[in-house]
């Protein structure tokens, strides 16, 4: 990418520039937009990566050698599928959280909003399927954020034993209980 980029500076390629120009100063308002979450969550780079390919592939097309382009486009698809191989295996601590939407049906429907106690980190929301909020275990500690989500529609509190820190005890009705996490009806 930063070498199809250059070498557009340097050919003065003015209708690739504009359209880097045009799609970077779209995607830093997204950057802005989403602050401390899009440093921390990779997939957020997503909607640059098409035009970061168009650059890339401008690189390896102005390489002569068929033989040189197609090594360095092995090297590139074999640095990616080794750096991100563990993105391919839900790890087994992670297991339970594949399986929170089904569990979540037998008494809750879909639209029910619910707040989880995975602190920023929203991949347990997406495994729900489920509107609401992330919150760290000392918000849910606090019976006035509590009464706030109550009062804003959150029906149900997911504490995550073991993924996300320890244990936490709420006095409320325990609507389903296993290792991975709990569930109470707010």
């Amino acid at each position: 990418f930063m070498g199809g980029l250059i070498l557009c500076i340097i050919r003065k390629e003015r209708l690739l520039l504009a359209i880097f120009g045009l799609t970077f100063a779209t995607f830093v308002v997204v950057i802005l937009k989403s602050g401390w979450t899009f440093v921390h969550h990779t997939y957020y780079i997503v909607p640059f990566v098409p035009i970061m390919a168009i650059f890339a592939g401008y690189a390896l097309t102005a390489i002569d050698k068929k033989k040189l382009r197609l090594l360095l486009l092995t090297t590139i698809v074999l640095e990616n599928l080794l750096n991100n191989r563990t993105d391919f295996i839900i790890k087994n601590i992670r297991k339970p959280i594949a399986q929170l939407e089904t569990v979540l049906d037998e008494f809750s429907a879909p639209t029910d909003r619910i707040v989880i106690n995975s602190d920023q980190n929203p991949a347990p929301m997406y495994f729900a399927h489920r509107k609401g909020w992330v919150a760290t275990n000392e918000q849910l500690s606090n019976p006035k954020y509590l009464a706030d989500l109550q009062q804003r529609g959150c029906k149900y509190v997911v504490v995550l034993k073991q993924t996300f820190g320890e244990y936490l005890e709420m006095n409320l009705e325990i609507v389903f209980d296993n290792d991975a996490y709990t569930i109470y009806k707010l």
